[in-house]
């Protein structure tokens, strides 16, 4: 896992796969699915759940930490531009705010999403961790320029280093200026389950979004 980032899995999900397999079901539509759409709904609140987010939250198992960030940010830009489905990205254009060690599938996502590239401002980093002073001036020229900002995107596990984000810092932050945080947690979220380690992601629940992976650290 450490070379590759794809872990080899435990038994148990290996032998899971076969059972997975011959059931055959589509999670797309629920009368499709009555076992693993079950499945689905607990493994989700367990996360939810394990990362201390509130009764109400929810999300969906996804192929992927890029299709996940794609997901939230979706979800962002519904929050920040309610009418975009309906009738697309109007002026003034928002911006996502990353650290410049986050993941390619950020900017791909906003792409995606029709906001542009160029829509995305990178903020400096200090020892490899998005260095939060730098986002705080950056918030307030977006605030003076009337530059509305979608969302702040902070990383649990940068895939180079493996650092992690002064998460609970930048969600302040965030809460202080109604700011939508998606956090990048496809490595780093599993820390949240160690009694060791879970210092090093405080402040994961200040996040209205995360991706995370069993598929890495979780040996699944």
């Amino acid at each position: 896992y450490m070379g590759h980032q794809v872990s080899f899995p435990l038994s148990t999900a290996v032998w899971t796969d076969a059972v997975i397999s011959a059931l055959n079901q589509s999670v797309a539509v629920e009368e499709m699915s009555p076992t693993l759409t079950s499945l689905e709904h607990r493994v989700i609140r367990w996360m939810c759940d394990a990362v201390s987010f509130p009764v109400g939250s929810g999300g969906t198992l996804t192929s992927g930490g890029t299709e996940a960030t794609f997901t939230a940010l979706l979800a962002a830009r519904a929050a920040a531009l309610p009418d975009s489905w309906m009738n697309g990205i109007t002026e003034p254009r928002p911006v996502v705010l990353c650290g410049e060690h986050t993941h390619y599938a950020v900017t791909r996502a906003v792409a995606e999403l029709g906001l542009g590239m160029r829509s995305v401002i990178v903020i400096p980093s200090t020892n490899y961790r998005m260095d939060v002073g730098a986002l705080e001036r950056e918030i307030g020229r977006l605030r003076e320029r009337q530059i509305p900002i979608m969302a702040v995107v902070a990383t649990a596990g940068h895939t180079a280093t493996g650092s992690i984000d002064d998460l609970d810092a930048i969600g302040a932050l965030c809460d202080g200026e109604a700011i939508w945080l998606h956090i990048d947690g496809a490595h780093g979220a599993t820390a949240v389950l160690s009694e060791r380690h879970r210092h090093r992601v405080r402040g994961i629940e200040r996040a209205r979004s995360i991706a995370w992976d069993p598929h890495k650290m979780m040996l699944l």
